[in-house]
């Protein structure tokens, strides 16, 4: 590759395949295609000449290494062919490439502390591995070599040669949406019972639609990073379900920070590709026809002012829609479109959805030094919702709660009943009897002589004597 490409040129033989193979990486070719293009251009150019018949040796003329390695998995035995060449001549046919059921699981990683104009350009995400077959990977098996590899490159300070230095590799976390993420974790999906990765809610099943919900409980109790790791590790010794888990995850091999924190759901994929993309096809194959067109058709005629040449798609469209598109929808078009043809309970069902999904947009409320200061907290909501709307008190006593886990801004109920409810048997009993002590009143009324004495100062009773009696004189009184 040192020499010159043909006879009859000074051009260098490795520069020239290297532009080339820059000019096929920027127009994402397939390699396939590049060695008809490599084909070609080698037969027009003068014989003899220095280009390569193939993309392997042209990967070996510039010196580049392949860090691409290829497996073929038994899927019943879980063992790796030894002839991988073979295996896909004999199942690779034109039946496989055709075929509408083979799957394609890829797992890949992004580099966080990178500068924005790399992250901006995806420069900053490479492939890990990729799983090509008919059933669901097993995760196990799949990745554990690669996760073995990374492993390796934790143990060892990583080395920059342009840069001089050396990082130290760290992973962070698994983002994924909820199929992918109940894989990854190695618990069961979204349709039995304790599926949430971070709490304990079992759920219910409803007989009316054969399906699981799952209401919402106050406190939570969510999972922590010792009963995540007791609970997997009992379902794997016991190989049965234990709160969710259906065994140990592999990315408690390779992670540096514990699970469950280390799982992130894909807001995207669950939250508009999956749930409100479901909910828009169930409530529009429930319309006629005609509806349905003219919804599309105001839907693709609508203007969105916030993007640039951006506008709806219509339901019909739904097979290649993106996620911003589905956020627009959401945002802007659902409810004025769709709500003359919805009830009552889908409609407000939608309404409290785009505000949660708002939120998630939304900037933060609070600073910094709100969110650890409550005094900070009482004078912002104070300034938002009116003056006295919320005492110090109150938001030291829910800092305090949201320390301890429960986010509940409900008062805890106290000891003893409230004098409310008996007030008027209070008043009975002070006007039977005006001897009563504030210590018999409350074992009679099961509540503290606090609230005794605080109800007798609003009635305007003083202790004479060991009797009550009124602080002022009136004309009834008298």
């Amino acid at each position: 590759m040192g020499s010159e490409l043909h006879p009859f040129t000074h051009i260098l033989a490795k520069d020239a395949i290297f532009e080339f193979l820059q000019l096929i990486r920027a127009s994402q070719i397939s390699k396939r295609e590049s060695e008809k293009f490599l084909s070609f251009i080698k037969s027009l150019l003068p014989f003899p000449n220095q280009i390569p018949k193939d993309m392997n040796r042209l990967f070996i003329g510039l010196g580049t290494t392949n860090h691409f390695n290829k497996k073929a998995i038994c899927i019943l035995c879980e063992k790796e062919f030894e002839n991988n060449q073979q295996f896909y001549n004999e199942c690779n046919g034109i039946s496989i490439v055709k075929s509408t059921n083979l799957k394609l699981w890829i797992c890949d990683a992004s580099l966080i502390e990178l500068p924005p104009a790399i992250r901006t350009k995806r420069s900053n995400i490479f492939l890990i591995s990729m799983y090509i077959g008919y059933t669901e990977p097993n995760v196990k098996t799949w990745l554990r070599s690669s996760f073995e590899n990374i492993n390796a490159l934790k143990t060892a300070d990583f080395q920059v040669e342009s840069l001089q230095k050396s990082f130290k590799i760290k992973v962070c976390g698994c983002i994924a949406d909820s199929p992918a993420l109940k894989l990854m974790a190695n618990m069961i999906g979204h349709n039995g019972y304790y599926p949430c990765f971070y709490c304990h809610i079992k759920g219910e099943h409803v007989r009316q639609v054969s399906k699981r919900q799952y209401q919402y409980e106050v406190p939570v109790h969510y999972r922590t990073i010792k009963s995540f790791s007791i609970n997997s590790k009992e379902a794997q010794l016991n190989n049965t379900k234990v709160f969710g888990h259906l065994g140990t995850s592999i990315l408690d091999e390779v992670f540096d920070i514990p699970l469950p924190r280390g799982l992130i759901i894909d807001y995207s994929h669950v939250s508009l590709l999956r749930h409100f993309r479901d909910v828009v096809k169930t409530i529009s194959l429930s319309l006629a026809p005609v509806i349905r067109e003219n919804i599309d058709i105001s839907l693709r005629a609508q203007v969105i002012h916030h993007f640039f040449n951006r506008k709806l798609r219509g339901v019909a469209d739904f097979s290649f829609i993106k996620a911003i598109e589905l956020k627009n929808l959401l945002f802007y078009g659902f409810i004025p479109h769709f709500m003359h043809y919805t009830t009552i309970d889908q409609l407000s069902f939608i309404s409290l959805f785009v505000i949660g999904v708002r939120l998630l947009h939304a900037d933060d409320a609070f600073d910094t030094i709100t969110r650890n200061n409550a005094s900070a907290a009482a004078r912002n909501i104070s300034a938002a919702l009116g003056e006295g709307a919320v005492a110090d008190r109150t938001c030291r006593d829910w800092f305090k709660r949201f320390r301890e886990g429960d986010m509940s801004l409900e008062d805890r109920p106290r000891s003893g009943h409230p004098l409310e409810s008996n007030i008027e048997r209070f008043k009975v009993l002070i006007e039977d009897n005006t001897r009563l002590t504030t210590h018999e009143l409350s074992a009679m009324l099961g509540c503290n002589q606090s609230t005794i004495d605080r109800h007798l100062r609003k009635m305007e009773k003083v202790n004479k004597l060991g009797t009550w009696v009124p602080h002022q004189l009136t004309s009834d009184n008298v």
